[in-house]
Protein backbone atom coordinates (compact mmCIF):
# COMPACT_ATOMS: atom_id res chain seq x y z
CA UNK A 1 0.00 0.00 0.00
CA UNK A 2 2.88 2.37 0.75
CA UNK A 3 4.16 1.87 -2.82
CA UNK A 4 0.97 3.35 -4.29
CA UNK A 5 0.58 6.01 -1.58
CA UNK A 6 0.97 8.95 -3.98
CA UNK A 7 -1.19 7.49 -6.76
CA UNK A 8 -4.94 8.00 -7.24
CA UNK A 9 -5.98 5.37 -9.73
CA UNK A 10 -9.67 4.78 -9.03
CA UNK A 11 -13.14 4.30 -10.40
CA UNK A 12 -15.70 7.08 -9.90
CA UNK A 13 -19.36 6.22 -9.47
CA UNK A 14 -21.62 9.06 -10.57
CA UNK A 15 -24.69 8.65 -8.38
CA UNK A 16 -27.43 11.27 -8.12
CA UNK A 17 -25.78 13.06 -5.21
CA UNK A 18 -22.58 13.53 -7.25
CA UNK A 19 -24.15 16.22 -9.47
CA UNK A 20 -24.59 19.92 -8.79
CA UNK A 21 -26.06 22.25 -11.42
CA UNK A 22 -26.01 19.21 -13.73
CA UNK A 23 -22.24 18.93 -13.46
CA UNK A 24 -20.11 16.12 -12.04
CA UNK A 25 -18.42 17.00 -8.74
CA UNK A 26 -15.43 14.83 -7.85
CA UNK A 27 -15.71 15.57 -4.13
CA UNK A 28 -19.23 14.09 -4.08
CA UNK A 29 -18.53 11.01 -6.18
CA UNK A 30 -18.05 7.68 -4.35
CA UNK A 31 -14.70 6.44 -5.62
CA UNK A 32 -13.06 3.03 -5.39
CA UNK A 33 -9.27 3.45 -5.35
CA UNK A 34 -6.68 0.72 -5.64
CA UNK A 35 -5.77 1.55 -2.03
CA UNK A 36 -9.33 0.69 -0.99
CA UNK A 37 -8.96 -2.81 -2.41
CA UNK A 38 -5.74 -3.28 -0.44
CA UNK A 39 -7.38 -1.97 2.74
CA UNK A 40 -10.28 -4.43 2.37
CA UNK A 41 -7.75 -7.26 2.07
CA UNK A 42 -5.99 -6.02 5.21
CA UNK A 43 -9.29 -5.85 7.09
CA UNK A 44 -10.07 -9.49 6.32
CA UNK A 45 -6.55 -10.48 7.30
CA UNK A 46 -6.86 -8.69 10.65
CA UNK A 47 -10.42 -9.49 11.68
CA UNK A 48 -9.32 -10.73 15.10
CA UNK A 49 -7.33 -7.57 15.85
CA UNK A 50 -10.31 -5.41 14.89
CA UNK A 51 -12.77 -7.56 16.87
CA UNK A 52 -10.60 -7.39 20.00
CA UNK A 53 -10.34 -3.61 19.72
CA UNK A 54 -14.08 -3.17 19.20
CA UNK A 55 -14.83 -5.38 22.22
CA UNK A 56 -12.37 -3.54 24.48
CA UNK A 57 -13.71 -0.14 23.36
CA UNK A 58 -17.36 -1.18 22.99
CA UNK A 59 -18.78 1.78 24.92
CA UNK A 60 -16.83 4.23 22.80
CA UNK A 61 -17.75 2.34 19.61
CA UNK A 62 -21.47 2.44 20.46
CA UNK A 63 -21.37 6.19 21.06
CA UNK A 64 -19.47 6.73 17.82
CA UNK A 65 -21.92 4.58 15.82
CA UNK A 66 -24.86 6.43 17.35
CA UNK A 67 -23.43 9.84 16.41
CA UNK A 68 -22.70 8.60 12.89
CA UNK A 69 -26.25 7.26 12.52
CA UNK A 70 -27.75 10.55 13.70
CA UNK A 71 -25.48 12.50 11.35
CA UNK A 72 -26.65 10.41 8.38
CA UNK A 73 -30.33 10.74 9.37
CA UNK A 74 -30.11 14.55 9.55
CA UNK A 75 -28.00 14.89 6.39
CA UNK A 76 -29.22 16.89 3.43
CA UNK A 77 -28.12 14.03 1.18
CA UNK A 78 -28.17 10.76 3.09
CA UNK A 79 -26.57 9.02 0.13
CA UNK A 80 -23.51 11.29 0.12
CA UNK A 81 -23.24 11.09 3.90
CA UNK A 82 -23.43 7.28 3.97
CA UNK A 83 -20.68 6.88 1.40
CA UNK A 84 -18.40 9.24 3.29
CA UNK A 85 -19.04 7.50 6.60
CA UNK A 86 -17.92 4.28 4.92
CA UNK A 87 -14.70 6.14 4.07
CA UNK A 88 -14.36 7.29 7.69
CA UNK A 89 -14.89 3.72 8.92
CA UNK A 90 -12.24 2.51 6.50
CA UNK A 91 -9.78 5.06 7.87
CA UNK A 92 -10.45 4.04 11.49
CA UNK A 93 -10.06 0.34 10.70
CA UNK A 94 -6.79 1.02 8.88
CA UNK A 95 -5.39 2.88 11.90
CA UNK A 96 -6.37 -0.02 14.19
CA UNK A 97 -4.64 -2.48 11.86
CA UNK A 98 -1.47 -0.42 11.44
CA UNK A 99 -0.81 0.47 15.08
CA UNK A 100 0.83 -2.89 15.92
CA UNK A 101 2.75 -2.70 12.63
CA UNK A 102 3.95 0.88 13.10
CA UNK A 103 7.66 0.03 13.08
CA UNK A 104 7.33 -1.80 9.76
CA UNK A 105 5.22 1.06 8.40
CA UNK A 106 7.83 3.67 9.32
CA UNK A 107 10.60 1.59 7.78
CA UNK A 108 8.63 1.25 4.53
CA UNK A 109 7.88 4.98 4.41
CA UNK A 110 11.57 5.80 4.80
CA UNK A 111 12.46 3.40 2.00
CA UNK A 112 9.72 4.25 -0.49
CA UNK A 113 9.06 7.98 -0.06
CA UNK A 114 12.29 9.00 -1.89
CA UNK A 115 11.15 7.05 -4.97
CA UNK A 116 7.68 8.62 -4.83
CA UNK A 117 9.11 12.13 -4.54
CA UNK A 118 11.50 11.56 -7.46
CA UNK A 119 8.65 10.15 -9.57
CA UNK A 120 6.34 13.08 -8.79
CA UNK A 121 9.11 15.60 -9.47
CA UNK A 122 9.95 14.12 -12.88
CA UNK A 123 6.28 13.90 -13.89
CA UNK A 124 5.54 17.40 -12.59
CA UNK A 125 8.56 18.86 -14.40
CA UNK A 126 7.39 17.44 -17.74
CA UNK A 127 3.92 18.82 -17.07
CA UNK A 128 5.44 22.28 -16.63
CA UNK A 129 7.59 21.96 -19.75
CA UNK A 130 4.73 20.70 -21.93
CA UNK A 131 2.10 22.87 -20.17
CA UNK A 132 -0.27 19.90 -20.08
CA UNK A 133 -0.67 16.41 -18.68
CA UNK A 134 1.57 13.69 -20.13
CA UNK A 135 -1.06 10.95 -20.36
CA UNK A 136 -0.34 7.46 -21.68
CA UNK A 137 0.88 5.15 -18.89
CA UNK A 138 0.75 7.97 -16.32
CA UNK A 139 -3.04 7.86 -16.54
CA UNK A 140 -2.88 4.52 -14.73
CA UNK A 141 -0.98 6.21 -11.88
CA UNK A 142 -3.80 8.74 -11.47
CA UNK A 143 -2.70 11.67 -13.64
CA UNK A 144 -5.69 13.68 -14.80
CA UNK A 145 -6.09 15.10 -18.31
CA UNK A 146 -5.58 18.88 -18.53
CA UNK A 147 -3.79 21.71 -20.32
CA UNK A 148 -2.92 25.24 -19.26
CA UNK A 149 -6.15 26.34 -20.99
CA UNK A 150 -8.38 24.05 -18.93
CA UNK A 151 -10.91 26.17 -16.95
CA UNK A 152 -9.95 26.48 -13.29
CA UNK A 153 -6.49 24.96 -13.80
CA UNK A 154 -3.84 26.09 -11.31
CA UNK A 155 -1.29 28.54 -12.76
CA UNK A 156 1.49 30.70 -11.34
CA UNK A 157 3.45 33.77 -12.41
CA UNK A 158 7.22 34.01 -12.04
CA UNK A 159 9.45 36.74 -13.51
CA UNK A 160 6.58 37.88 -15.69
CA UNK A 161 5.91 34.43 -17.17
CA UNK A 162 2.71 32.48 -16.68
CA UNK A 163 3.09 28.71 -16.35
CA UNK A 164 1.14 25.63 -15.35
CA UNK A 165 1.72 24.47 -11.79
CA UNK A 166 2.62 20.76 -11.55
CA UNK A 167 -0.08 18.30 -10.56
CA UNK A 168 1.84 15.03 -10.70
CA UNK A 169 -0.73 12.33 -9.95
CA UNK A 170 -2.58 14.57 -7.48
CA UNK A 171 -5.83 16.51 -7.78
CA UNK A 172 -4.18 19.89 -7.16
CA UNK A 173 -0.65 21.34 -6.78
CA UNK A 174 -1.43 22.38 -3.19
CA UNK A 175 -2.23 18.77 -2.33
CA UNK A 176 1.00 17.61 -3.97
CA UNK A 177 3.02 20.27 -2.15
CA UNK A 178 1.55 19.32 1.24
CA UNK A 179 2.29 15.64 0.62
CA UNK A 180 5.86 16.51 -0.40
CA UNK A 181 6.50 18.66 2.69
CA UNK A 182 5.42 15.91 5.10
CA UNK A 183 7.47 13.35 3.16
CA UNK A 184 10.54 15.59 3.49
CA UNK A 185 10.07 15.84 7.25
CA UNK A 186 9.74 12.07 7.59
CA UNK A 187 12.93 11.55 5.60
CA UNK A 188 14.76 14.19 7.66
CA UNK A 189 13.85 12.13 10.71
CA UNK A 190 16.06 9.21 9.69
CA UNK A 191 18.89 8.81 12.16
CA UNK A 192 21.41 8.08 9.41
CA UNK A 193 20.92 9.87 6.13
CA UNK A 194 21.79 7.84 3.03
CA UNK A 195 22.25 9.09 -0.52
CA UNK A 196 18.76 8.06 -1.62
CA UNK A 197 17.11 9.92 1.27
CA UNK A 198 19.09 13.10 0.53
CA UNK A 199 18.16 12.90 -3.16
CA UNK A 200 14.52 12.38 -2.18
CA UNK A 201 14.63 15.41 0.13
CA UNK A 202 16.18 17.59 -2.58
CA UNK A 203 13.70 16.48 -5.25
CA UNK A 204 10.82 16.86 -2.78
CA UNK A 205 11.93 20.39 -1.94
CA UNK A 206 12.18 21.32 -5.64
CA UNK A 207 8.67 19.95 -6.07
CA UNK A 208 7.42 22.11 -3.19
CA UNK A 209 8.98 25.13 -4.89
CA UNK A 210 7.47 24.35 -8.30
CA UNK A 211 3.99 23.79 -6.86
CA UNK A 212 3.85 27.45 -5.78
CA UNK A 213 1.72 26.65 -2.74
CA UNK A 214 2.38 29.62 -0.48
CA UNK A 215 0.64 28.01 2.48
CA UNK A 216 3.03 25.06 2.22
CA UNK A 217 5.98 27.46 1.86
CA UNK A 218 4.83 29.25 5.01
CA UNK A 219 4.32 25.99 6.90
CA UNK A 220 7.71 24.66 5.78
CA UNK A 221 9.45 27.87 6.75
CA UNK A 222 7.87 27.92 10.23
CA UNK A 223 8.42 24.19 10.82
CA UNK A 224 12.08 24.19 9.81
CA UNK A 225 12.92 27.23 11.93
CA UNK A 226 11.13 25.61 14.89
CA UNK A 227 13.31 22.56 14.40
CA UNK A 228 16.54 24.56 14.11
CA UNK A 229 16.03 26.98 17.00
CA UNK A 230 13.63 25.25 19.41
CA UNK A 231 13.68 21.49 19.15
CA UNK A 232 17.44 21.29 18.64
CA UNK A 233 18.02 22.14 22.29
CA UNK A 234 18.87 18.67 23.54
CA UNK A 235 21.84 16.34 23.81
CA UNK A 236 20.92 14.05 20.91
CA UNK A 237 23.67 14.09 18.26
CA UNK A 238 22.75 14.02 14.61
CA UNK A 239 24.73 14.02 11.40
CA UNK A 240 25.91 17.06 9.49
CA UNK A 241 22.97 16.75 7.10
CA UNK A 242 20.47 17.14 9.95
CA UNK A 243 21.80 20.67 10.47
CA UNK A 244 22.60 21.78 6.92
CA UNK A 245 19.53 20.55 5.00
CA UNK A 246 16.87 22.13 7.27
CA UNK A 247 18.79 25.42 7.35
CA UNK A 248 19.12 25.61 3.55
CA UNK A 249 15.49 24.63 3.01
CA UNK A 250 14.25 27.19 5.56
CA UNK A 251 16.29 30.01 4.00
CA UNK A 252 15.16 29.11 0.49
CA UNK A 253 11.48 29.02 1.48
CA UNK A 254 11.84 32.35 3.29
CA UNK A 255 13.31 33.91 0.14
CA UNK A 256 10.53 32.51 -2.07
CA UNK A 257 7.76 33.56 0.30
CA UNK A 258 9.02 37.14 0.55
CA UNK A 259 9.54 37.46 -3.21
CA UNK A 260 6.04 36.44 -4.27
CA UNK A 261 2.72 38.17 -3.87
CA UNK A 262 -0.55 36.61 -2.77
CA UNK A 263 -3.59 37.54 -4.84
CA UNK A 264 -6.49 39.20 -3.05
CA UNK A 265 -8.85 36.70 -4.70
CA UNK A 266 -7.21 33.89 -2.74
CA UNK A 267 -7.98 35.58 0.59
CA UNK A 268 -11.50 36.59 -0.47
CA UNK A 269 -12.27 33.07 -1.69
CA UNK A 270 -11.20 31.46 1.59
CA UNK A 271 -12.91 34.15 3.63
CA UNK A 272 -16.26 33.66 1.87
CA UNK A 273 -16.10 29.89 2.33
CA UNK A 274 -15.25 30.34 6.01
CA UNK A 275 -18.21 32.69 6.45
CA UNK A 276 -20.54 30.11 4.89
CA UNK A 277 -19.07 27.41 7.13
CA UNK A 278 -19.56 29.49 10.29
CA UNK A 279 -23.14 30.19 9.23
CA UNK A 280 -23.75 26.44 8.81
CA UNK A 281 -22.22 25.70 12.22
CA UNK A 282 -24.49 28.32 13.79
CA UNK A 283 -27.61 26.81 12.18
CA UNK A 284 -26.65 23.13 12.65
CA UNK A 285 -24.34 23.05 15.69
CA UNK A 286 -25.04 19.57 17.05
CA UNK A 287 -24.83 17.22 14.08
CA UNK A 288 -23.92 19.43 11.13
CA UNK A 289 -25.40 19.17 7.64
CA UNK A 290 -24.05 15.66 7.11
CA UNK A 291 -20.73 14.13 6.16
CA UNK A 292 -19.62 15.33 2.70
CA UNK A 293 -22.66 17.60 2.48
CA UNK A 294 -20.91 20.97 2.70
CA UNK A 295 -20.93 21.51 -1.08
CA UNK A 296 -24.56 20.50 -1.34
CA UNK A 297 -25.53 23.02 1.33
CA UNK A 298 -23.26 25.64 -0.26
CA UNK A 299 -24.90 25.25 -3.67
CA UNK A 300 -28.47 25.28 -2.31
CA UNK A 301 -28.10 28.50 -0.32
CA UNK A 302 -25.50 30.37 -2.39
CA UNK A 303 -26.19 30.25 -6.14
CA UNK A 304 -23.16 32.50 -6.77
CA UNK A 305 -20.98 29.46 -6.07
CA UNK A 306 -22.39 27.79 -9.16
CA UNK A 307 -19.13 28.33 -11.04
CA UNK A 308 -17.73 24.85 -10.80
CA UNK A 309 -14.18 25.86 -9.91
CA UNK A 310 -15.49 27.79 -6.89
CA UNK A 311 -17.55 24.87 -5.61
CA UNK A 312 -15.05 23.60 -3.09
CA UNK A 313 -15.06 22.63 0.60
CA UNK A 314 -14.13 25.31 3.11
CA UNK A 315 -10.34 25.62 3.24
CA UNK A 316 -10.03 24.74 6.92
CA UNK A 317 -10.30 21.17 8.17
CA UNK A 318 -11.74 22.10 11.59
CA UNK A 319 -14.45 24.29 10.06
CA UNK A 320 -15.19 21.60 7.49
CA UNK A 321 -15.54 18.85 10.11
CA UNK A 322 -17.64 21.09 12.38
CA UNK A 323 -20.01 22.16 9.60
CA UNK A 324 -20.50 18.60 8.32
CA UNK A 325 -20.34 16.51 11.52
CA UNK A 326 -21.25 18.98 14.25
CA UNK A 327 -19.38 20.27 17.28
CA UNK A 328 -19.23 16.94 19.16
CA UNK A 329 -17.44 14.99 16.45
CA UNK A 330 -15.29 17.99 15.50
CA UNK A 331 -14.21 18.24 19.14
CA UNK A 332 -13.37 14.53 19.11
CA UNK A 333 -11.32 14.99 15.91
CA UNK A 334 -9.48 17.96 17.45
CA UNK A 335 -8.70 15.99 20.62
CA UNK A 336 -7.17 13.18 18.55
CA UNK A 337 -4.87 15.63 16.79
CA UNK A 338 -3.91 17.41 20.03
CA UNK A 339 -3.26 14.10 21.77
CA UNK A 340 -1.08 12.98 18.85
CA UNK A 341 0.88 16.23 18.95
CA UNK A 342 1.48 15.79 22.68
CA UNK A 343 2.72 12.21 22.21
CA UNK A 344 5.10 13.27 19.44
CA UNK A 345 6.35 16.24 21.45
CA UNK A 346 7.35 13.86 24.22
CA UNK A 347 8.85 11.20 21.98
CA UNK A 348 9.89 12.26 18.45
CA UNK A 349 10.56 15.69 17.05
CA UNK A 350 10.15 14.94 13.35
CA UNK A 351 6.79 13.24 13.79
CA UNK A 352 5.74 16.24 15.88
CA UNK A 353 6.86 18.59 13.10
CA UNK A 354 4.99 16.51 10.51
CA UNK A 355 1.72 16.73 12.44
CA UNK A 356 2.28 20.41 13.14
CA UNK A 357 2.81 21.03 9.43
CA UNK A 358 -0.46 19.20 8.71
CA UNK A 359 -2.23 21.45 11.25
CA UNK A 360 -0.78 24.62 9.70
CA UNK A 361 -1.61 23.68 6.12
CA UNK A 362 -4.96 22.28 7.27
CA UNK A 363 -5.81 25.71 8.62
CA UNK A 364 -5.68 27.04 5.03
CA UNK A 365 -6.81 24.01 3.01
CA UNK A 366 -8.95 20.87 3.16
CA UNK A 367 -7.01 18.16 1.31
CA UNK A 368 -5.87 16.28 4.44
CA UNK A 369 -9.40 14.89 4.85
CA UNK A 370 -10.92 15.24 1.36
CA UNK A 371 -8.23 13.82 -0.96
CA UNK A 372 -7.11 10.19 -0.93
CA UNK A 373 -3.30 10.46 -0.95
CA UNK A 374 -3.10 13.14 1.74
CA UNK A 375 -5.68 11.38 3.92
CA UNK A 376 -3.73 8.11 3.75
CA UNK A 377 -0.49 9.86 4.69
CA UNK A 378 -2.25 11.43 7.70
CA UNK A 379 -3.59 7.99 8.68
CA UNK A 380 -0.10 6.51 8.47
CA UNK A 381 1.32 9.24 10.70
CA UNK A 382 -1.48 8.81 13.26
CA UNK A 383 -0.94 5.03 13.29
CA UNK A 384 2.79 5.49 13.88
CA UNK A 385 2.03 8.02 16.62
CA UNK A 386 -0.30 5.67 18.47
CA UNK A 387 2.28 2.94 17.99
CA UNK A 388 4.79 5.20 19.72
CA UNK A 389 2.42 5.79 22.62
CA UNK A 390 1.95 2.04 23.04
CA UNK A 391 5.68 1.45 23.19
CA UNK A 392 5.75 -0.33 19.85
CA UNK A 393 8.49 1.82 18.36
CA UNK A 394 12.20 1.55 19.08
CA UNK A 395 13.78 2.95 15.94
CA UNK A 396 13.30 6.65 16.57
CA UNK A 397 15.19 8.11 19.52
CA UNK A 398 13.02 8.91 22.53
CA UNK A 399 13.65 12.35 23.93
CA UNK A 400 10.89 12.56 26.54
CA UNK A 401 13.25 13.68 29.30
CA UNK A 402 14.74 16.48 27.28
CA UNK A 403 11.46 17.76 25.81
Amino acid sequence: MVVCLSFQFGRHFWVNSSFLYGLKIDFLSPTLYIQDVLIVILVFQNIKTIADYVYNKRAFVLIFVLLAFINIIFSISKEASLFFWIRILESILLIIILIPKSQILLHLLEKILPFLLIFQFILGSFQIIMQKSIGNIFWFFGERSFTILTPGIAKAMWIGKLFLRPYGTFSHPNSLAGFSLISILILLGKKKQDVLSIIGIIFGFLLVVLCFSRTVWLAGMVILFIYLFVLRKNKVKYSFWHYLLPLLLALALTFLFTKTTIENDSFIFRQKLAEVSLSIIQKYPLFGVGANNFLIKLSSENPIWGQIYFLQPVHNIILLVASELGVFLSLFFSLIILRSLYICWRINRFLFLSLLAICITGFFDHYWITLEQNRLLLIFILAITFGLSNGKMRKWKKIGKSA
